[in-house]
């Protein structure tokens, strides 16, 4: 899986942030998008795919929807990236509800 970004940044391999997960959000300010490529990946785990992708969706909200896309998904990656960014927005949302 390849991580791409709108800012110059040079493309890299989401093993180089998967040690260590605030890599992402060290550029995340720095740029208006990014997209994961997921080309040749046929499986991941659903529990892989909550913890980077939901948290960042519970973290980001809005912003995550807005700036985020991922391209070269098969169909049964794309439905569990599908439901990892929903449950994290839906957290978001009820988070945020009392506030």
């Amino acid at each position: 899986m390849t991580l791409l970004t709108s800012c110059g940044i040079p493309p890299a391999r989401l093993s180089e942030f998967s040690s260590d997960p605030s890599g992402i959000e060290s550029i995340w300010e720095r740029v208006e998008s990014v997209v994961f490529d997921f080309t040749g990946v046929t499986n991941l785990t659903d529990s892989f795919l909550h913890a980077y992708f939901g948290n960042m969706a519970e973290e980001h909200g809005d912003e995550f929807s807005r700036k985020v896309r991922f391209k070269g998904c098969s169909p049964l990656v794309r439905s569990f990236v599908s439901i990892a960014v929903s449950e994290g927005l839906r957290k978001r949302r009820e988070l945020h509800a009392g506030c």
